[in-house]
């Protein structure tokens, strides 16, 4: 499998703080292994395909977090 889909499943993985490898839309060993890695860290069945309950979970996790601020530091 590869294409988009499957980049947005690696950008997933890596904003979960899983390493799929790199993001290039590959669905190759490091981004089963990360999938595996992270259906273990949410209890899921570990079965390296991110299917729709696999998909939730990762969306639900990026939502999770916070969106980055910008912290400005003023000198005198």
């Amino acid at each position: 499998m590869q294409g988009k889909a499957v980049e947005r499943i690696q950008q997933l993985l890596r904003d979960a703080g899983i390493d799929p490898g790199d993001v290039d839309g590959i669905f190759g060993p490091h981004t089963q292994a990360a999938s595996v890695a992270f259906q273990l860290s949410k209890g899921l069945v570990p079965d390296g395909e991110v299917g729709p309950v696999t998909m939730k979970a990762l969306r639900a996790v990026r939502a999770e977090k916070p969106p980055p601020t910008l912290r400005f530091r003023r000198q005198m």
